[in-house]
């Protein structure tokens, strides 16, 4: 009787030890279960978006040249995040500034973009550069204004649905790097002045300016909204242009080259067939009629007159170019027909 009942009782002690064994089992997968489940949603809500890169696309493919794309290594960019279905409120202007190739949050700012569940996709858009000279309207518009080319006014952009993740084509928590390949909003009218072999005087320059032949006319206003893209002409009210000459000055040797732009809105009302470019040099004004039929003003466009400076006179022509800095001196030579 005693053995069965040690017997029974050791039984007892097996199934004991059985269920516990079965519990703790239990246990550690609940727990290794938690524990993925919350590896897994842990970045749901908590992972910002991060900017790997900008670039800036110079315009369509021009005759037989491709269109330039320039990676922009410096500045700020204003960063927007769209509310929608999967975010009910906005991030408006984000800023984030390029150092040493990186892009991070600009110091000082406190808003971050916050990326939501796995599915939950980002629509997003941006502008640059971001540096206090650029207003974004509350309705996604900025205003465009004819001026004389200057860095802080090269206004580029990158609408809804063009900004692209670092894998895959949506940006969400698990993909929070994103690129923004962004399009220049204004067209370019340049100028670039060489002195011609022949040229005998200093080679002071004191004024350059360019007039409209006909009775069309270049806007000088326009609106441009950064989330659809959509661009909006104001008033056509230019049939001149003045730019601006940095005291001093001089093309003093053959070969020398001086190049000036002025950013437009697009766009161009009437048919403008000729342009005169009058050249103030060593107190002597001289002229020359340039046809510029082809020269529709498009955006992201820069479009370039080219004048060689002699003595006997002043040839010009006009080109297309990528070359969009107004800085930028050309690689190749021109080729001048005399009026």
């Amino acid at each position: 009787m005693k053995q069965s009942i040690h017997i029974k009782n050791n039984n007892k002690a097996r199934n004991g030890k059985f269920r516990q064994s079965v519990v703790l089992l239990l246990a550690a997968c609940l727990m290794c279960a938690c524990s993925n489940e919350s590896e897994y949603a842990e970045p749901a809500g908590t992972l910002s978006l991060s900017v790997q890169g900008v670039y800036n696309s110079g315009g369509e493919t021009v005759a037989t040249r491709a269109a330039a794309t320039t990676t922009v290594i410096s500045g700020s960019i204003g960063v927007f995040r769209k509310a929608d279905t999967y975010y009910t409120s906005a991030s408006a202007d984000v800023k984030y500034t390029c150092a040493s190739g990186k892009w991070t949050r600009a110091v000082g700012e406190t808003d971050s973009i916050p990326l939501g569940a796995q599915d939950c996709r980002a629509s997003l858009y941006a502008y640059y550069p971001n540096n206090g000279t650029i207003s974004v309207g509350a309705d996604n518009t900025v205003a465009l204004a004819a001026r004389a080319y200057a860095d802080d006014y090269d206004f580029c952009y990158c609408p809804l649905g063009s900004a692209t993740a670092t894998a895959g084509s949506a940006v969400y928590n698990y993909r929070p790097g994103v690129t923004f390949p962004m399009k220049r909003a204004y067209t370019q009218l340049a100028v670039k002045l060489t002195r011609g072999a022949g040229y005998r005087g200093d080679g002071s320059i004191a004024a350059i300016s360019v007039k409209v032949a006909e009775t069309g006319q270049y806007y000088s206003t326009g609106t441009q909204n950064i989330s659809t893209g959509t661009y909006t002409p104001g008033t056509a009210d230019i049939n001149q242009i003045t730019y601006t000459i940095p005291a001093g000055t001089k093309l003093a040797k053959t070969d020398d080259v001086l190049q000036l732009g002025y950013l437009l809105p697009p766009g161009k009302n009437g048919t403008i067939e000729h342009l005169i470019l009058s050249i103030t040099a060593d107190g002597l004004i001289t002229k020359t009629k340039i046809a510029v039929a082809t020269a529709a003003m498009e955006a992201g466009k820069c479009y370039v007159l080219r004048a060689l400076l002699n003595y006997d006179a002043l040839a010009g022509g006009i080109e297309v170019s990528d070359e969009w800095d107004s800085q930028t001196p050309f690689n190749e030579e021109p080729e001048f027909i005399k009026p």
